[in-house]
């Protein structure tokens, strides 16, 4: 800019730090842009991903097939038969009547000294 005026190499000078300010923030806005529009694309993906998560989900776990899969399956013997009439419970149970006489009884000992607190 040799040779102009000092007034007008001052001026362009100025004008073209402005005009490289406008390209930044407009490099900035379309950058911006761009995001916005993966980010608004992942969103859809995401959301049509979880409607169909969903929908596979009600199917799967429909609460009334589910229990009256279980009673068919419990009333057709898939479950065996009740055959011991004692009431359930520790005194029922087998193992614990032959566990009870043939072990002896375990005492915790305890300590006669004062704990320091």
């Amino acid at each position: 800019m040799q040779g102009l005026p000092t007034e007008l190499t001052s001026f362009l000078t100025t004008l073209q730090i402005q005009i490289m300010n406008v390209q930044n923030r407009t490099d900035q806005l379309e950058r911006l842009a761009a995001e916005n529009a993966r980010l608004t694309t992942e969103l859809d993906h995401a959301r049509t991903t979880i409607a169909n998560l969903q929908k596979q989900l009600e199917s799967q776990s429909a609460p009334e097939n589910f229990f009256s899969e279980i009673s068919l399956s419990n009333s057709a013997g898939a479950v065996g038969p009740h055959i011991n009439n004692k009431e359930p419970g520790l005194k029922a149970s087998t193992w614990a009547s032959k566990a009870s006489v043939s072990l002896p009884a375990i005492v915790p000992k305890v300590s006669t000294v004062p704990s320091a607190r």
